[in-house]
């Protein structure tokens, strides 16, 4: 597989994260600034994208630069704390494949959920650079998404992870999750790791419709 890897060195999947860009933040005025309570140590410095659930923004640490990404939605007042949060909280946390939540700040109307940011983009938008390119995708590529994306879903339905020793947890031990919005615009494309052979890491992210209850039904329409 290694082989097979090495020999498509100038596929887009092979670029860096820094190769792709999402947004000038040189250009802050172009972006419209949507709703959104600034604390201190941030300041908005883009906009990354929008969908029927919340308003994801670029906010740039005022200390150190650093960059993270801002969903912002609205917030049911008959629910104190979105299952959201909860399941980033207590139940998914330190895997590689799980997007991690580093704050979360609630408002009367609003809550505000802290990220990552991906400047690599997301699984979709690569998709439709190879698209207009005209390249073709590198099974080397589609094999390395089925395996990184696999593991994401083993570890939230079974809590299994491969880099711990025995296999996962009894079931009585697990409580199981249900993603509820698996598509390309929801894996988000990291930097590369030692084991990813130049690709870029897949991070499964938005759990805004996760549920552990199996009986619900969720999702994208389109």
């Amino acid at each position: 597989m290694a082989e097979t890897v090495s020999s498509a060195p100038h596929s887009l999947a092979d670029k860096t994260s820094s190769d792709f860009k999402l947004c000038n933040t040189n250009i802050v005025r172009n972006y419209k600034r949507s709703r959104f309570d600034e604390v201190e140590s941030y300041k908005q410095v883009g906009h990354v994208g929008s969908g029927g659930y919340g308003n994801c923004l670029l906010l740039q640490n005022r200390s150190n630069m650093s960059l993270r990404v801002c969903k912002v939605q609205k917030r049911r007042k008959s629910i104190s704390k979105p299952l959201e949060i909860e399941i980033l909280r207590n139940i998914l946390y330190d895997h590689p494949r799980i997007v991690v939540l580093h704050e979360a700040i609630m408002h009367t109307n609003t809550m505000q959920l802290y990220f990552d940011y991906y400047p690599g983009g997301d699984l979709f938008k690569l998709m439709v650079r190879y698209i207009e390119e005209w390249q073709g995708v590198p099974e080397s590529f589609i094999w390395h998404c089925f395996l990184q994306i696999s593991e994401g879903l083993a570890y939230i339905h079974h809590g299994y992870d491969r880099r711990q020793l025995g296999g996962p947890p009894p079931d009585s031990e697990w409580q199981p999750i249900i993603h509820g919005d698996i598509k390309p615009e929801n894996i988000f494309l990291g930097p590369p790791t030692p084991d990813s052979h130049g690709y870029p890491s897949l991070v499964l992210g938005d759990f805004g419709l996760a549920t552990v209850d199996e009986t619900s039904f969720s999702g994208t329409w389109k």
